[in-house]
Protein backbone atom coordinates (compact mmCIF):
# COMPACT_ATOMS: atom_id res chain seq x y z
CA UNK A 1 0.00 0.00 0.00
CA UNK A 2 3.08 2.43 0.56
CA UNK A 3 5.71 3.32 -1.97
CA UNK A 4 7.93 1.77 0.15
CA UNK A 5 6.03 -1.71 -0.13
CA UNK A 6 6.07 -1.23 -3.91
CA UNK A 7 6.81 -4.28 -5.87
CA UNK A 8 5.24 -7.22 -8.33
CA UNK A 9 4.26 -10.50 -7.19
CA UNK A 10 5.83 -13.34 -8.84
CA UNK A 11 5.09 -17.19 -9.33
CA UNK A 12 7.34 -19.57 -10.96
CA UNK A 13 4.59 -21.38 -13.05
CA UNK A 14 3.62 -24.87 -11.21
CA UNK A 15 4.90 -23.67 -7.93
CA UNK A 16 2.72 -22.19 -4.57
CA UNK A 17 5.11 -20.27 -3.24
CA UNK A 18 4.48 -16.61 -4.24
CA UNK A 19 7.39 -13.69 -3.83
CA UNK A 20 7.64 -9.62 -4.43
CA UNK A 21 10.20 -8.56 -6.88
CA UNK A 22 11.11 -4.73 -7.44
CA UNK A 23 9.10 -3.03 -9.87
CA UNK A 24 12.09 -1.28 -11.70
CA UNK A 25 13.06 -5.30 -12.19
CA UNK A 26 10.43 -5.35 -14.93
CA UNK A 27 11.91 -3.11 -17.14
CA UNK A 28 15.16 -5.06 -17.36
CA UNK A 29 13.39 -8.12 -18.09
CA UNK A 30 13.22 -9.19 -22.20
CA UNK A 31 10.39 -8.34 -23.84
CA UNK A 32 10.46 -10.81 -26.76
CA UNK A 33 11.47 -14.54 -27.53
CA UNK A 34 14.58 -12.83 -29.85
CA UNK A 35 15.72 -10.88 -26.34
CA UNK A 36 16.62 -14.23 -24.92
CA UNK A 37 19.04 -15.19 -27.49
CA UNK A 38 22.29 -15.09 -28.04
CA UNK A 39 23.03 -12.82 -30.68
CA UNK A 40 27.15 -12.79 -31.11
CA UNK A 41 28.60 -15.06 -33.69
CA UNK A 42 31.72 -16.29 -31.75
CA UNK A 43 30.69 -16.43 -27.82
CA UNK A 44 33.67 -18.99 -26.80
CA UNK A 45 36.34 -17.80 -24.40
CA UNK A 46 39.40 -17.03 -27.08
CA UNK A 47 42.37 -16.99 -24.36
CA UNK A 48 41.59 -20.88 -25.64
CA UNK A 49 41.84 -20.37 -28.74
CA UNK A 50 45.07 -22.61 -30.27
CA UNK A 51 44.10 -22.59 -33.58
CA UNK A 52 41.82 -20.80 -36.71
CA UNK A 53 41.33 -21.91 -40.02
CA UNK A 54 39.45 -19.79 -42.47
CA UNK A 55 37.94 -21.04 -46.02
CA UNK A 56 36.38 -19.43 -48.99
CA UNK A 57 36.15 -19.61 -52.66
CA UNK A 58 39.91 -18.04 -52.78
CA UNK A 59 41.76 -20.98 -50.61
CA UNK A 60 42.27 -21.50 -47.13
CA UNK A 61 44.67 -19.63 -44.47
CA UNK A 62 45.19 -21.17 -41.25
CA UNK A 63 46.48 -19.36 -38.17
CA UNK A 64 48.07 -21.40 -35.53
CA UNK A 65 49.48 -20.62 -31.52
CA UNK A 66 53.23 -21.37 -31.52
CA UNK A 67 56.06 -22.56 -29.00
CA UNK A 68 56.12 -18.97 -27.49
CA UNK A 69 52.56 -17.92 -26.80
CA UNK A 70 51.86 -16.06 -30.25
CA UNK A 71 49.79 -16.47 -33.49
CA UNK A 72 51.28 -17.65 -36.39
CA UNK A 73 49.99 -17.82 -40.27
CA UNK A 74 50.73 -21.67 -41.01
CA UNK A 75 48.79 -21.38 -44.38
CA UNK A 76 50.17 -19.78 -46.30
CA UNK A 77 53.46 -19.94 -44.18
CA UNK A 78 54.83 -16.88 -42.84
CA UNK A 79 57.31 -15.51 -39.80
CA UNK A 80 56.13 -12.21 -40.05
CA UNK A 81 52.55 -12.68 -38.22
CA UNK A 82 50.65 -9.41 -36.60
CA UNK A 83 49.97 -10.54 -33.43
CA UNK A 84 47.72 -7.28 -33.01
CA UNK A 85 45.93 -7.34 -36.34
CA UNK A 86 45.26 -11.38 -35.33
CA UNK A 87 43.46 -10.15 -31.52
CA UNK A 88 41.86 -7.43 -33.24
CA UNK A 89 40.34 -9.90 -36.02
CA UNK A 90 39.14 -12.19 -32.92
CA UNK A 91 37.75 -9.26 -30.68
CA UNK A 92 35.63 -8.15 -33.88
CA UNK A 93 34.56 -12.03 -34.42
CA UNK A 94 33.12 -11.35 -30.65
CA UNK A 95 31.43 -7.99 -31.25
CA UNK A 96 29.79 -9.00 -34.37
CA UNK A 97 26.19 -9.81 -33.29
CA UNK A 98 22.77 -10.67 -35.14
CA UNK A 99 20.74 -8.04 -36.55
CA UNK A 100 18.16 -10.60 -37.39
CA UNK A 101 17.35 -14.05 -36.50
CA UNK A 102 15.98 -14.98 -40.13
CA UNK A 103 13.51 -18.34 -41.04
CA UNK A 104 15.56 -21.09 -41.11
CA UNK A 105 13.69 -23.25 -43.71
CA UNK A 106 15.96 -21.77 -46.56
CA UNK A 107 19.06 -21.22 -45.52
CA UNK A 108 22.03 -21.50 -48.12
CA UNK A 109 25.36 -23.63 -47.88
CA UNK A 110 28.17 -21.97 -46.53
CA UNK A 111 30.32 -19.80 -48.71
CA UNK A 112 32.89 -18.78 -45.99
CA UNK A 113 33.91 -21.29 -43.13
CA UNK A 114 35.67 -20.19 -39.99
CA UNK A 115 37.06 -23.90 -37.61
CA UNK A 116 38.25 -22.79 -34.42
CA UNK A 117 39.79 -25.23 -32.43
CA UNK A 118 40.61 -24.78 -28.47
CA UNK A 119 43.18 -25.36 -25.71
CA UNK A 120 42.09 -27.37 -22.24
CA UNK A 121 39.67 -29.70 -24.13
CA UNK A 122 37.23 -27.51 -24.90
CA UNK A 123 35.09 -28.70 -27.62
CA UNK A 124 35.91 -27.22 -31.57
CA UNK A 125 33.52 -24.91 -33.13
CA UNK A 126 32.60 -23.64 -36.57
CA UNK A 127 31.63 -20.30 -37.67
CA UNK A 128 29.71 -20.66 -41.35
CA UNK A 129 28.34 -17.54 -43.87
CA UNK A 130 25.79 -18.06 -45.98
CA UNK A 131 24.35 -16.35 -49.01
CA UNK A 132 21.51 -13.93 -49.13
CA UNK A 133 18.62 -13.96 -47.12
CA UNK A 134 15.60 -13.73 -49.20
CA UNK A 135 13.51 -10.85 -49.36
CA UNK A 136 15.09 -8.64 -46.91
CA UNK A 137 15.87 -5.06 -46.80
CA UNK A 138 18.64 -4.32 -46.54
CA UNK A 139 19.88 -7.32 -47.86
CA UNK A 140 21.17 -9.32 -45.14
CA UNK A 141 23.74 -12.54 -44.81
CA UNK A 142 22.68 -15.70 -43.59
CA UNK A 143 25.23 -16.68 -40.70
CA UNK A 144 25.64 -19.99 -38.38
CA UNK A 145 27.21 -18.74 -35.10
CA UNK A 146 29.51 -20.85 -33.53
CA UNK A 147 26.78 -21.58 -30.27
CA UNK A 148 24.69 -23.36 -33.69
CA UNK A 149 21.98 -20.43 -33.63
CA UNK A 150 21.35 -19.46 -37.01
CA UNK A 151 21.57 -14.77 -37.20
CA UNK A 152 21.57 -12.63 -40.20
CA UNK A 153 23.72 -9.66 -40.97
CA UNK A 154 24.04 -6.72 -42.95
CA UNK A 155 25.58 -7.32 -46.43
CA UNK A 156 28.24 -4.74 -46.07
CA UNK A 157 29.50 -6.04 -42.87
CA UNK A 158 30.63 -8.79 -43.65
CA UNK A 159 33.58 -7.32 -45.35
CA UNK A 160 35.11 -7.22 -41.98
CA UNK A 161 35.29 -10.80 -42.05
CA UNK A 162 37.85 -11.44 -44.93
CA UNK A 163 40.35 -13.14 -43.69
CA UNK A 164 43.32 -13.17 -46.45
CA UNK A 165 46.43 -14.00 -45.11
CA UNK A 166 47.88 -10.46 -45.97
CA UNK A 167 45.57 -9.21 -43.31
CA UNK A 168 47.43 -10.94 -40.62
CA UNK A 169 51.12 -10.01 -41.88
CA UNK A 170 53.16 -7.47 -40.15
CA UNK A 171 52.98 -4.28 -42.22
CA UNK A 172 56.16 -2.54 -40.99
CA UNK A 173 58.63 -1.83 -43.21
CA UNK A 174 61.89 -1.73 -40.35
CA UNK A 175 60.65 -4.17 -38.05
CA UNK A 176 62.59 -3.15 -34.45
CA UNK A 177 61.72 -4.65 -31.31
CA UNK A 178 60.73 -1.35 -28.86
CA UNK A 179 62.15 -2.60 -25.86
CA UNK A 180 65.78 -3.53 -27.61
CA UNK A 181 65.46 0.24 -29.63
CA UNK A 182 67.88 2.80 -28.42
CA UNK A 183 68.25 6.46 -29.15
Amino acid sequence: DSQEDAGLFVQREGEIPVFVIDAGIVGLLPETVEALREPHLFTREASNLRAFTYRDADGEMRLEIDAQGGWKLTNPAADDTDQLAVSAYIAMLKQLGAESYPDTAATPDARITMDFEFANGEPDSQIRIGGPVPGAEPALLYAWAANGTILARPFQSWVLLDAAPVKFRDKRVVPLAPREAVA
